[in-house]
């Protein structure tokens, strides 16, 4: 009897499975011809979208690669890691790689994206940062409005994430298996033990 209540919860269980999957990222010379922008900054300030499927963060630029030359730049990561989404933290200092999408700059947990400290390799490998040219304007980059939803997003050649969100009521039975062995194996489990 448990065992049909376990297998009917997991199937009609309505909670999100969303996954981020990422291959490993390209090296950071192939990351940097690949990326809209990469720079090093300060995070001065994380506000969500409207639909809060987004975080727009402002960072205060220190040194950049590449991207626009401006003392600011945005930036907009999904709101949840298993959206690929970055949590930068207020404050902290990283070394930024941003695609460039509908006019508008994206991190994801899926680049090279990390904090400064952590990132040694790839400011060596980077070699000397840009100049910004003199009397350039700063500019502001408007956050895209949403993401559009889709299914499974395939990863760029050589890194990337492949992104999708399924409820359980959309997993296929062949999806559902494993789920499935595994609560009647630990039933099997927890059943001998007591017997024991």
């Amino acid at each position: 009897m448990r065992i049909v209540a376990v297998l009917a919860a997991l199937v009609a269980a309505p909670a999100a499975s969303d996954a981020c999957s990422c291959i490993e990222p390209p090296p950071p010379d192939v990351a940097l011809q690949r990326a809209g922008a990469v720079f090093e900054g300060q995070v001065i300030a994380g506000v969500p979208s409207e639909d809060g499927r987004l975080v727009n963060v402002g960072f205060r630029v220190s040194q950049r690669w590449k991207g626009p030359a401006d003392e600011t730049i945005s930036v907009s990561t999904p709101s949840q890691p298993a959206t690929c989404g970055f949590t930068f933290e207020s404050g902290k200092t990283y070394l930024v790689y941003a695609d460039s999408m509908n006019g508008s700059l994206v991190a994801t947990l899926c680049s090279r994206t990390r904090p400064i400290e952590m990132a040694g390799e790839d400011v060596l490998a980077l070699g000397a940062p840009l100049e910004a040219p003199a009397g350039d304007p700063v500019a502001t980059r408007p956050a895209p409005a949403m993401l559009e939803p889709r299914g499974p997003v395939q990863p760029s050649d050589g890194g990337g994430c492949a992104c999708s969100s399924k409820t359980h009521a959309e997993l296929s039975s062949a999806e559902m298996v494993p789920f499935a062995l595994f609560g009647l194996r630990s039933i099997r489990r927890r059943r001998s033990k007591s017997s024991l």
